[in-house]
């Protein structure tokens, strides 16, 4: 059974994550378990792997996080200008 602190924190992390201008979160997965959480999926850069992290770590009740996303390389957004570019 989940309770209600660790529904909340998943909702404030995936809506942090949804929200956050440098990430696509698409394609990501959120468990959350007795504080624990593991992030799944895919992303399209290492600065956007480590930045849901460092999100996943800011939500109060969180104790660790295990970073499972893997980096897919194609299109991602340019984080300077909104722009999207391609990459290898």
């Amino acid at each position: 059974m989940v309770t209600i602190d660790l529904m909340n924190a998943s909702a404030k992390m995936n809506d942090r994550l949804y929200d956050d201008e440098y990430i696509d979160a698409t394609d990501i997965e959120v468990k959350v378990e007795n504080g624990n959480v593991i992030l799944s999926g895919s992303v399209g850069s290492r600065a956007e792997k480590h930045r849901a992290e460092d999100i996943a770590e800011s939500v109060s009740g969180v104790t660790s996080v295990e970073n499972r996303l893997h980096v897919e390389h194609g299109i991602v957004k340019d984080f300077t200008g909104g722009n999207y570019c391609w990459y290898k």
